[in-house]
This record gives structure tokens, C-alpha cells and sequence, in this order.
């Protein structure tokens, strides 16, 4: 299972530099009032996750079980040094048991999305999907096995959905068992694309969502963040995020950021750039800019330093 503290860490040594915050004025720029691909062509099938996508879904992760490698990413954090306390969780251990469980019933994806609700529930929403009923049936039981050992016995529940396995708080999957349509084509489209990377993870939010967040969201940040962001004119400028990833037989990973226009994309730009050049480690990151997107490659140097920076470690989970 993966935890929204484990989320939180990543992503946000992503996106945060260990440089002081600074102060700027939101500058404005028109957002198309329709999320991309809501209205789906006709015959386009829609994506496995689309039933139990809400309208304050914001992140949708794609995991290729069979490219998820953990024993060879246990191997490389090891070699890290033995001051990571990530082999020693607790997490680690039940995601390997739950991504072998998921193999031997053939199965080769797993789907997590999740929202700010279900972060006051207290977990996302996991869906795997498998071949029938029946096996579906046969790995709800076995991860309900590896769970019963785990931290998350009391806080999430397993459940079937015709062919599908979800995993969450019974509040989480109460609700998206009785969906109301939303859509969300603006999270799924990225990941009916072909990509050479086996995992993604897409950050979007809708536009209603956003107009509140950028009239609640301040100019800058804490300065014990020690980030050079401006959240509201980020939360204005970046209309999606894609990370794509893969593990073997080396960590390597892209982030394609998606701006309404050339202006947002170019202080986009200049933000990410002034980011890099503010950390170790990513002496190997490279930018590069197509219209009004920015694609950021990630080599593994750059996670290493993530993994052993002391932030890291303070925040992985128990």
C-alpha cells in the first residue's frame, strides 16, 4: 500500500530546493474552461481508472507491476549507504508482497489516485485490474493476507469490483462505489499514450479546484521550507505535471510540465532552471523546451542525492 506520507515525500523533494523563498506577483493567464479530453471522442474507450476518478482527483499513478523491480531497487538503495531507513520500513516490505501477489494472478498494472479527501480519509485509492471476476476474487483474498501483518490493517479494506481489486478506507471505496460521473480525461489521457517508461504519475487538478486554490494560496512559502516557489503563481502557470519513470536496469525518469502559453511556460522555465541550479546533484538534469511545454530529464545521480539527503530520510515512512 502506499502511504500519503510516502507521496508527499517524493513529490516534494521533486519539486522543492533548499534555497530561500522568494516573493513575486501572480501574473494571470486564461486556463481553457474544458479539461482536456473530457469529451472523449466517439468509440475511444475510456481508461480503466476513468469510474473512480472524482472531481478533486488530482494525482493518478500508473506502477507496471512486472517493471517493478524492488529487489534490484533494494540492491541500488543498499548500496547508497546504510543510513537509509527505507529497506527497513515496513511499507517496502508489504508493496513487494502485494506486487508478487499481483504477478502470480497474472496481473500486470496497478492504478493509485488520489485527492484531498481521501487525504483526511487517510489513504488513496488503489485499483488493479486482472482477467475475470474469479481472479479477481483470488488477490483481493491474498492481499487481504499480506495486509492482515501490516500497519494499514485497520485503516484500509479490500474489495472487488467485477474484474477489478480496490484497495482504500472504507470511506474511499463506499463512495467511488456509487460514482457520479467526472470525467477527468485530464488525468487518464497521459497515460492511454504510448511511453517507453512502465510508471507514470500524473498531477492535475480541475479548474474549479484551482481558481480556489489560487485565491487561497499565498505569494510564497515559509522560509524554513527553504523554497525558491511561488505557490500561486505556480498553481496558475502549471496546468499538468506527467512523471515517467522506470527502475531497471537504471533509475531514469522525465517530467513533462504543461503550461496554458508561452509567457507561463517561459517562467516556468525559469523557475525550474533556477531550481536545478540550486541543489547537488543535478549536474546530469536537462531542460528542454517544445511550444508551451518544458520536458525535465531526471538521471539516477539525482535521485541518489535525493535518497540520501537527510529531508528524505526524516520524512520516509515507519
Amino acid at each position: 500500500m502506499i502511504s500519503f506520507r510516502l507521496l508527499g515525500s517524493i513529490l516534494a523533494l521533486l519539486l522543492f530546493s533548499p534555497v530561500e523563498a522568494m516573493s513575486q506577483s501572480v501574473l494571470h493567464v486564461e486556463i481553457p474552461p474544458v479539461l482536456i479530453n473530457d469529451v472523449a471522442p466517439t468509440g475511444v474507450r475510456p481508461h480503466a481508472m476513468t469510474p473512480y476518478l472524482e472531481s478533486s482527483s488530482c494525482i493518478l499513478m500508473e506502477l507496471g507491476i512486472k517493471e517493478l523491480d524492488l529487489e534490484s531497487v533494494s540492491l541500488w538503495i543498499g548500496e547508497l549507504g546504510d543510513e537509509s531507513p527505507i529497506l527497513k520500513s515496513p511499507w517496502f516490505e508489504t508493496i513487494r508482497r502485494i506486487a508478487k501477489k499481483i504477478v502470480t494472478e497474472g496481473g500486470n498494472r496497478a492504478f493509485v489516485a488520489a485527492s484531498p479527501r481521501m487525504y483526511l480519509e487517510g489513504a488513496p485509492l488503489v485499483m488493479i485490474p486482472t482477467s475475470s471476476p474469479a481472479a479477481a476474487s483470488r488477490l483481493a483474498s491474498s492481499i487481504e493476507s499480506v495486509l492482515d501483518s501490516s500497519p494499514w490493517k485497520m485503516l484500509v479494506r479490500v474489495q472487488t469490483d467485477h474484474k477489478s481489486v480496490l484497495i482504500g478506507t472504507a470511506e474511499t471505496i463506499g463512495r467511488v462505489m456509487q460514482p457520479r460521473p467526472a470525467g477527468r480525461g485530464d488525468l487518464s489521457s497521459p497515460l492511454t499514450s504510448a511511453d517507453v517508461f512502465p510508471h507514470r504519475a500524473v498531477i492535475s487538478i480541475s479548474d474549479a479546484t484551482r481558481g480556489n486554490l489560487v485565491a487561497l494560496w499565498p505569494d510564497t512559502l515559509p522560509g524554513r521550507w527553504g523554497v525558491d516557489l511561488n505557490p500561486k503563481q505556480t498553481m496558475v502557470d502549471v496546468i499538468r505535471m506527467t512523471l515517467s519513470m522506470r527502475l531497471t536496469p537504471k533509475l531514469d525518469a522525465s517530467l513533462k510540465l504543461e503550461t496554458p502559453d508561452l509567457a507561463a511556460m517561459e517562467r516556468t522555465q525559469e523557475a525550474v532552471t533556477r531550481w536545478i541550479s540550486s541543489r547537488s546533484g543535478c549536474d546530469g538534469v536537462t531542460v528542454a523546451d517544445e511550444g508551451t511545454e518544458l520536458t525535465v530529464s531526471l538521471p539516477e545521480s539525482f535521485f541518489a542525492e535525493i535518497l540520501k539527503s537527510k529531508k528524505f530520510q526524516a520524512q520516509t515512512p515507519d
